[in-house]
């Protein structure tokens, strides 16, 4: 019988001797990369299939984004792929990711049953973040290749064993950092990193949303039982055991530090890989502030937030506000500016 898969279990088990791995962007495209644009940090080849081969896809995490990419899958790539499975501990979204898919997919509320399958080259991972890396370091040691939306994993640590296991497995893991191939960042990375806009010694980003205009309070439920279908200890997996509570589940994880590092890592990711890619990697140091001000629920991440990033000859500032909508330039509620000399 296979034991539960913990956090505590998971970093014991992978530990030992584990490294930085190599961030860097290669050349060699991946079946994600293709799909979306996304950030490759391992690329070898998809073994000895033939080019007219169709890759056998599984999916791990079947709600919103695994939805949206089944049926980009089932859609756009249906020549060039095949769903084989589809994993979910929520039966509802499972059925409808099998609908999605077709029909004539397997269903699973274990992620291990895709990963032991032998039919299966690749999965494609969008559960909530504290899942990401789990499956992502399993699936590299059983030989497939990775599709796993960002971030990386839940805390930084987990980061670095899935990019560790990458490297040793030799596998491809490609990230769901998909700005990379909007035509305005290439462009703006290349000019930059030639030097048209001299030598940049600041660098800000931001993300402004009023979620308060979006419906953006999640409120204050009490604790309950877990809806019908749903395997709640699953869901929790490597996070701390607690009661099921409505604002925490689904979207709402996403404001909780037991499953997510709040909107700086779930949405801030996209722009601190624009600039690491145009500016380099190296960071001396990181201080931020921030706090709940705004939305009064039950969430325990920050609505308003700045982080300043000391790096080698200039300085980056992230802010990150949900309180306000204020656009910059009138229009971008997300950008980035270089300033150059």
């Amino acid at each position: 019988m296979k034991q539960p898969c913990t956090r505590r279990r998971f970093i014991a088990r992978t530990s030992a001797g584990a490294v930085a791995a190599s961030l860097g962007v290669t050349a060699a495209p991946a079946f994600g990369a293709r799909a979306f644009g996304a950030r490759v940090f391992a690329a070898p080849a998809f073994g000895t299939r033939g080019a007219s081969e169709k890759i056998r896809l599984g999916f791990i995490g079947t709600g919103g984004r695994g939805q949206h990419h089944i049926g980009q899958f089932a859609e756009d790539f249906s020549k060039d792929v095949e769903i084989v499975a589809v994993c979910d501990v929520d039966q509802g979204h499972l059925e409808e990711a099998a609908r999605l898919a077709g029909g004539k997919v397997r269903k699973t509320g274990d992620f291990r049953a895709v990963l032991d399958a032998k039919d299966i080259d690749a999965v494609v991972i969008a559960p909530p973040d504290h899942w990401h890396a789990i499956p992502a370091i399993e699936a590299c040691k059983a030989g497939k290749d990775v599709y796993v939306e960002k971030p990386l994993g839940q805390n930084v640590r987990e980061g670095r064993l899935v990019a560790d296991a990458a490297k040793k497995h030799s596998r491809i893991v490609a990230i769901g950092t998909q700005q990379r191939s909007g035509p305005h960042w290439i462009e703006a990375v290349r000019r930059i990193q030639a030097g048209e806009i001299g030598k940049v010694t600041f660098v800000h980003a931001w993300n402004a949303w009023d979620t308060t205009e979006m419906g953006g309070n999640i409120g204050n439920p009490p604790d309950g039982d877990p809806p019908p279908g749903v395997d709640y200890d699953t869901w929790l997996g490597p996070a701390p055991k607690r009661r099921f509570n409505p604002a925490r589940f689904h979207f709402g994880f996403y404001f909780f530090w037991d499953y997510s590092g709040g909107m700086v890592s779930a949405w801030g990711v996209h722009l601190f890989d624009i600039v690491s890619w145009a500016m380099g990697q190296e960071i001396q140091a990181v201080s931020a502030s921030g706090g709940k001000f705004v939305h009064q629920d039950i969430r325990e991440t920050p609505d308003t937030a700045e982080a300043s990033f000391e790096c080698p000859g200039y300085t980056f500032v992230y802010t990150m506000r949900h309180g306000n909508g204020f656009k910059y330039y009138g229009e971008l509620d997300h950008g980035i500016d270089f300033f150059g000399s």
